[in-house]
């Protein structure tokens, strides 16, 4: 699987997960904690972390 694919999957599911078992403060802090560690990780997927964000979200 290549490396973005693994990213936005990591990304969508890490969402998921959050808004599931998570109440509301900690929620957007383990959000954004989440995307800057996976960002940081691979900043040049950085599109497709935020895609999968966003579709996590829906």
């Amino acid at each position: 699987m290549p490396m973005r694919d693994r990213m936005y999957w990591k990304a969508r599911n890490h969402t998921r997960f959050i808004r599931k078992w998570f109440r509301q403060p900690l929620e957007t802090w383990y959000l954004i904690t989440g995307a800057l560690i996976l960002t940081l990780y691979r900043p040049w997927h950085l599109p497709a972390i935020l895609k999968g964000v966003r579709e996590g979200l829906r």
